[in-house]
């Protein structure tokens, strides 16, 4: 098979961005200027733009109209992002469009594919800066398999069959996830309803098992609320690199919001100088993430100590809630509502007081019992079926990834 470098048979054009500060460049304009953002909500084929830029701004910028069929490449940051435009524009400065110079000797098709099966050798040519960037000098150089015509036309059409089979099979699995999403969200909201509440009024038998007379407490008032710390990082004799001393510490990182977010390991240890030194979080304790990824839950699987993004929920009233009540309760709580108000300044951030004051709605011991039980066993069950999709979407990526590889090792045919 015949190899050429890119730049042999495609002319490459680098984005950019007008003048912002000038209005003149995009007041009113009707020239489309394309963006990531484009690709995300588009995928492969870009019809339309969300930013437009004027003429003038076209003109007095170093900034080129792209023809429509050209491959639109991302050379930096997200390298590798990848789309056709079927309308002309300009793109920003992330990006290369890629215009092929003889449509009769390359598939601007077969060019998509051809980059997304050697994407992990486009991204290599970036890593040597500190953000990833290919120039378009090393961009010209790779060097590109170029088949006759026909194969590559032939190629394309396997694989757009395939794929097109293969979105079906991912769109199909998405619309699985997010009605599994929204059957977990619907039982955390039927079981913490109280009688005087409907989830929904068409259908009260919804609610039967669950609805009930709430007692409610601010959180401050069942558990007594400690906050982590971070050591100085330039301190060595808090940390423990060698992992010997096991005094786990844990940071956001580690937590996951599921519902078997045991923590037992970190990826960090203090020392046991360190370990004395800041608050300890006993076995089997909840906690909670309250800064930056809120409402990520986790139970402590071992005696640790976390960062100060993680409150722990000690010495909970055992005569009034139950620690499994409290983590679904926490789990389907709606944390915008905490959030409401906090400034800009302060960010997706809460604190010990805000989280002292929290609503928290509770029924007997027997009905938090009840809850419970009936939400671990619906809850199992959505487990293992996410589980499930999640192994059909990997197969789906592999599967993908296996047909590119294909089409481009084999030299007469596409398994």
């Amino acid at each position: 098979m015949k190899i050429v470098k890119l730049g042999e048979v495609v002319e490459l054009f680098n984005g950019s961005t007008p003048l912002k500060t000038n209005k003149n460049y995009w007041v009113n304009g009707d020239v489309p200027w394309f963006t990531v953002d484009d690709m995300r909500k588009q995928g492969k084929y870009i019809t339309y733009t969300e930013k437009f830029i004027t003429k003038l701004g076209l003109k007095e910028s170093s900034i080129s109209l792209i023809p429509e069929n050209a491959v639109l490449l991302c050379c930096t940051a997200s390298v590798g992002a990848i789309a056709i435009n079927k309308i002309r524009l300009t793109t920003n400065q992330q990006f290369n469009a890629l215009v092929v110079k003889n449509p009769e000797q390359l598939s601007v098709e077969y060019l998509y594919y051809w980059f997304l099966v050697n994407m992990d050798t486009l991204k290599s040519l970036g890593r040597a800066t500190t953000i990833d960037y290919v120039s378009m000098s090393k961009l010209r150089d790779m060097g590109l398999q170029l088949p006759s015509l026909e194969k590559q036309t032939e190629i394309v059409e396997k694989l757009d069959i395939a794929f097109a089979e293969i979105d079906l099979l991912e769109e199909n699995l998405g619309f699985s996830d997010e009605k599994t999403n929204q059957l977990l969200q619907s039982l955390l909201s039927a079981a913490f309803t109280s009688s005087r509440d409907t989830v929904d009024p068409g259908n009260p038998s919804a609610n039967q098992g669950f609805a009930m007379n709430f007692s409610v407490k601010p959180l401050g008032e069942l558990c007594k609320l400690t906050m982590g710390r971070t050591p100085p990082r330039g301190n060595s004799k808090y940390w423990d690199s060698s992992r010997k001393t096991k005094n786990i510490w844990i940071s956001i990182a580690d937590m996951t919001k599921s519902l078997d977010g045991t923590l037992i390991d970190s990826k960090e240890y203090l020392s046991d100088e360190g370990s004395k030194t800041f608050p300890k979080v006993k076995m089997g304790t909840l906690l909670l993430s309250f800064k930056l990824s809120i409402g990520k839950l986790a139970i402590a699987g071992t005696d640790l100590q976390t960062n100060e993004a993680i409150m722990a929920m000690n010495e909970l009233n055992k005569d009034l809630i139950l620690q499994d009540y409290l983590y679904y309760f926490l789990f389907g709580f709606d944390w915008s509502e905490a959030l409401e108000g906090r400034s800009k300044v302060k960010g997706n951030t809460l604190n010990k007081k805000i989280l002292e004051e929290l609503p928290i709605k509770f029924p007997s011991l027997e009905k938090q019992r009840e809850i419970v039980e009936k939400l671990d066993s619906a809850f199992a069950e959505i487990e293992l079926l996410k589980a499930q999709i999640k192994i059909e979407q990997d197969y789906a990526t592999a599967l993908r990834q296996s047909l590119l590889s294909n089409a481009f090792t084999q030299e007469d045919a596409v398994a």
